[in-house]
C-alpha cells in the first residue's frame, strides 16, 4: 500500500490501525524496526493511543543498518554540535588519514599479484579508517551485497578509486 498525501506520523498510524483493524490483528502487534526518524515514534505514540496494553518505547526497535551508518558517519566526520576548533582539527585528522589511505590504495593497485587477504591486513594497519574501507570493498564484492548495504542503510559509502 502506497500512502498518499502526508507522511508524518498520525497520518501513518491512521493507515496502519486500519490495516490491522480490517485483519484483526491489533491484539497480536510485535515489535516495530525503522530508521531513527522522529515520525516513527510518533506514530507509535498514535498506536498506542489506540492499541490497549501497547508500550511504543518497548516496541520500538531502531534500524541497525541506520544506527550503523550515523555512528560511521559521526566516527569518521564528527558531530555537528562540536565546536568549529575542534572540527578544524578533526577535519585535518580525517583529510590526514584519507591521504594515507588513498597512497596506499595507489601502491596496492601496482602489485597486483598480492591476495585479498594480504590487501585487507594492508589496510587495518591504519586504524578504523582503514577497518572501514574493507568493510566498505566487502559490501561491494558481490552484487547481493551492494544492493543490500544502501537498502539498509540508506546511501552507500563512496568509493571513487577503481581498486577494490
Amino acid at each position: 500500500m502506497s500512502l498518499k498525501g502526508a507522511h508524518g506520523g498520525e497520518e501513518q498510524a491512521e493507515v496502519f490501525l486500519q490495516v490491522i483493524r480490517e485483519a484483526g490483528l491489533q491484539d497480536q502487534l510485535g515489535f516495530f524496526t525503522s530508521d531513527n526518524h522522529g515520525s516513527n515514534d510518533l506514530m507509535l505514540r498514535h498506536i498506542a493511543e489506540e492499541v490497549e496494553n501497547f508500550d511504543p518505547v518497548l516496541r520500538r526497535v531502531r534500524c541497525f543498518g541506520h544506527n550503523l551508518n550515523r555512528i560511521a558517519q559521526a566516527f569518521l566526520f564528527g558531530s555537528t554540535a562540536k565546536q568549529e576548533e575542534r572540527q578544524k582539527d578533526g577535519d585535518e585528522a580525517i583529510e590526514m588519514a584519507v591521504r594515507d589511505i588513498a597512497q596506499l590504495q595507489d601502491e596496492l593497485q601496482r602489485q597486483e599479484s598480492r591476495s585479498k587477504e594480504d590487501i585487507a591486513k594492508e589496510f587495518r594497519k591504519h586504524g578504523s579508517l582503514g577497518k572501514l574501507h574493507n568493510c566498505n570493498v566487502f559490501s561491494r564484492s558481490s552484487p547481493g551485497r551492494f544492493q543490500a548495504f544502501p537498502a539498509a542503510v540508506g546511501r552507500a559509502i563512496p568509493m571513487d578509486q577503481a581498486y577494490h
